[in-house]
């Protein structure tokens, strides 16, 4: 499972890569080579055997006002009858792991990524869960997931000074990303996430749909940005959907959401995310979606950017350094370009949404998930 090529942070001063598991590696910010294999000790808690503890979240959060990440490890257990743990924790550095809380469970959902607002951690549970059995018999992670369709969701709030937790069953619903995540007033918190109505994303990322055109043309999974509203004193969750995307309404995959990491934490306007099968037809027709959440009809600022056979990643949002609007920035990510079979870091306006520049690589870059600007 030690293959992580997903997503990468700095844990403190150290430059670290991970996937959904608990090992990470550090890397060294000069040569990109790795530097050491990190499995971290949790104080005070058992994560071994009857557990199989390896699962983990490949999109820490910071704590707000610290210089801390919010994390996860998930203790499958192998017992009958013996619950699985959810163990929610503070990452103070590639090292050292500190225990927030740990949440009893039933069964374990697959968690990818998770919300975090100034005062509390909000994580789903979607009914897509670890079979237990299917994984000692198979030695494989993916071949041992169950969808329990009808089943509801359940968001877990958890508070951030004490870990004292609460759970609110929602309708029954699959996310791989969170976007944002911000409290409306003292009672309310507004979560948002890519929602889909079912966890058959993964069959479109196996070989068998992507090496056939026709088969990875027709599979439909279609996902949506939807807020869900969690009233602390009522326990209610609301749920809303956004207006379609007014220049592509027909598009029917948005994934890998980012925002102005200024604006985590907070009430915000705007989305960015990769648009796959933006004309609705073919898969590989991808474009840069910009997402306003907060202005409909002719007041709407949705734009795409797209360019004919260009293959897109993850759109890193960049902020002016002396901005006043939240837009004020430029998207990097990088693009192969499959006319002339190359590779190139392309930056847009974030406002306009018109390419600023770009700047041809001399190798190919392979499809990557996430990516991030480190200053030097």
């Amino acid at each position: 499972m030690d293959n992580p090529v997903v997503n990468i942070y700095h844990f403190s001063s150290d430059l670290v890569v991970l996937n959904d598991i608990w090992t990470v590696y550090t890397i060294n910010d000069k040569t990109l080579d790795l530097a050491e294999k990190i499995l971290a000790e949790l104080p005070g808690v058992h994560i071994g055997f009857p557990y199989i503890s390896h699962m983990s979240s490949a999109h820490p959060l910071p704590e707000p006002g610290t210089g801390n990440h919010i994390s996860f490890i998930g203790s499958v257990s192998v017992l009958p009858g013996l619950k699985h743990i959810l163990h929610v924790v503070r990452v103070k550095s590639a090292h050292e792991r500190e225990l927030i809380t740990s949440i009893h469970l039933d069964k374990m959902p697959y968690i990818h990524s998770f919300s975090v607002t100034k005062k509390y951690i909000m994580m789903i549970g979607s009914p897509y869960y670890f079979d237990v059995d299917q994984m000692i018999e198979k030695l494989s992670v993916g071949s041992a997931m169950k969808w329990e369709k009808g089943e509801p969701a359940v968001i877990y709030v958890i508070d951030l000074t004490n870990g004292s937790t609460r759970s609110f069953k929602t309708e029954t619903m699959f996310s791989m990303h969170h976007i944002n995540a911000f409290e409306i007033d003292n009672n309310r918190l507004a979560m948002d996430v890519v929602a889909y109505s079912e966890a058959n994303s993964f069959s479109a990322m196996s070989l068998e749909y992507l090496r056939n055109e026709t088969q990875r043309d027709e599979f439909t999974s279609p996902s949506q940005i939807r807020r869900y509203t969690v009233d602390l004193r009522s326990g209610i969750v609301n749920t809303a959907t956004f207006q379609n995307f007014s220049i592509q309404p027909l598009a029917s995959q948005i994934e890998l959401p980012t925002i102005n990491e200024n604006y985590r934490f907070r009430n915000y306007c705007y989305v960015y995310s990769v648009m796959y099968k933006a004309d609705n037809k073919s898969y590989s027709n991808m474009a840069i979606m910009k997402k306003d959440l907060c202005h409909v009809g002719s007041k709407s600022r949705d734009k795409i950017w797209c360019a004919k056979h260009h293959y897109l990643n993850e759109a890193w949002f960049v902020p002016n350094p002396a901005a006043t609007e939240e837009d004020d920035g430029v998207l990097v990510f990088p693009v192969f370009d499959g006319v002339n079979k190359t590779s190139y870091l392309a930056m847009l306006d974030a406002n306009t949404m018109k390419l600023v520049n770009r700047a041809y690589m001399p190798t190919l870059v392979p499809f990557t998930f996430h990516g991030r600007l480190f200053h030097s």
